[in-house]
């Protein structure tokens, strides 16, 4: 198609309802095992089934078959089916978004001991079992083969040589696993345990839960105080103040104030902290107390993801902001996009921000779009079928994708002024008063 055919109001029209056509198409994208599954079942069927003439093709064909394919795709389906679910009820204990700070420490100690039993030759002989039949399973050989053999360099060939630098003991049988592998991670692990959660720290946690209004020692002298020597809090100043923060905490919960969370009630002292000068500090220290060291790993591994090449020159300033966007995901999602961009674009008169603002209030939804509706991908069917009133036919596909409804209109409409049989470089010619009129595109999407 030429670029001068496409004002015409009927090929217009045509365009128009072969690009709405296009946006209605649904394009499936899964990752489920049933629909991968069922996705390399077609595509083996066809593979099966092919037949080539060529002598290479066939060559080429047979060295591919040897693989065995349908056997691989076999034990794939078989060890999926040998997963087991392993369910760790104090794994979900850990996640609970109301798990308070002492049930932590109960949950330590069981971990511990649950470990320490697991310590045994029958726990080992079942693990081991297991995974023999999960090996004979998928064909794997338990046995590792025998290593070759080094010769020793030769300025200590006149040496007695007890270990070399580097050198692994060779593990073969099942003790030979047990005694090096599995009893020194258990061991590790109870020893890194009892390392993190000593019981100076457990005490720091029993009183930051004292802080918390829903547990039963709110406010208990005795559960706070290890808490409060240890960042160097008297007890004659802090039984005081418990004391004036109770009856002021009633008050307020007369006068309808809610105080459910440790939260609440730093905003309650919050006004009064020049009177609960030590209590407002351990509370402060109580918010901030990290139980694990999940929340650091995840922000040193979100910096990762910040930090990159393309951001090298970002300041610390910007990288700690994009960091905690990043981190506090479920407080950013709750944030009114909208009004964050109409705040910025009033502070910094920036167009590409404008843009932005324009398309939030779009009501141009993401669709399947042909990115690409140029007139030399619009081809002009001349022998048609009689049987169809369709005169057009859209091609060259390589650029579709998900995309704004609205972009495949625009970028149509911009192609009506470019001409691309100009025979002069740059070899196209640009002319805008061709771009479409709003009658034009109201009429086009119309029709």
């Amino acid at each position: 198609m030429r670029t001068d055919q496409l004002p015409d109001p009927a090929i217009s029209a045509e365009i128009a309802t072969k690009v709405a056509c296009f946006h209605e198409m649904s394009m499936p994208f899964n990752k489920e095992p049933s629909w991968l599954f069922g996705t390399i079942d077609k595509y083996m069927d066809q593979v099966m089934k092919l037949n080539f003439v060529r002598e290479a093709h066939v060559k080429k064909y047979k060295k591919l078959m040897k693989l065995d394919l349908p056997a691989e795709l076999e034990n794939l389906r078989d060890s999926r089916r040998c997963e087991r679910p392993v369910k760790c009820s104090q794994g979900d204990r850990s996640k609970a978004t109301d798990l308070e700070l002492a049930s932590a420490i109960d949950l330590v100690y069981s971990v511990v001991d649950t470990l320490n039993e697991k310590r045994n030759v029958e726990t080992w002989n079942a693990i081991w079992e297991c995974a023999s039949d999960q090996c004979a399973s998928v064909g794997i050989e338990m046995q590792r083969p025998q290593p070759r053999r080094k010769a020793q360099p030769r300025h200590v060939q006149g040496f007695v040589v007890n270990s070399q630098t580097g050198s692994r003991e060779r593990l073969e049988t099942s003790d030979d696993y047990r005694n090096h592998c599995f009893f020194p991670v258990i061991d590790r692990l109870v020893s890194e345990l009892n390392r993190r959660f000593s019981s100076e720290s457990c005490h720091i946690l029993s009183g930051a839960t004292a802080l918390n209004p829903k547990h039963k020692t709110f406010m208990d002298k005795d559960s706070l105080l290890p808490m409060a020597k240890h960042y160097g809090v008297m007890e004659e100043n802090i039984s005081a103040e418990l004391h004036q923060a109770k009856r002021l905490i009633e008050r307020k919960k007369q006068s309808g104030a809610v105080v459910n969370t440790t939260h609440d009630v730093l905003v309650l002292l919050r006004p009064y902290k020049d009177a609960f000068v030590d209590l407002y500090k351990l509370v402060c220290i109580s918010m901030t107390l990290p139980v694990k060291s999940a929340a650091c790993e995840r922000s040193f591994s979100c910096l990762r993801r910040l930090k990159t090449y393309l951001r090298n020159r970002s300041g610390d300033a910007r990288t700690s902001n994009l960091g905690l966007l990043a981190i506090s995901s479920r407080k950013t999602k709750e944030l009114d996009v909208n009004a964050v961009i109409d705040r910025f674009a009033a502070n910094h008169n920036n167009r590409r921000i404008v843009l932005l603002a324009l398309l939030a209030e779009t009501k141009s939804p993401v669709v399947f779009c042909h990115n690409d509706v140029t007139e030399g991908n619009i081809l002009i069917l001349e022998d048609k079928d009689p049987n169809t009133t369709d005169r057009l036919m859209l091609i060259d596909f390589e650029y579709s994708s998900y995309n704004y409804r609205g972009f495949d209109f625009g970028n149509h409409f911009c192609e009506w002024m470019y001409d691309y049989t100009y025979n002069q470089w740059p070899f196209y010619k640009a002319t805008q008063e061709n771009y479409p009129t709003r009658e034009q595109q109201v009429s086009s999407n119309q029709g």
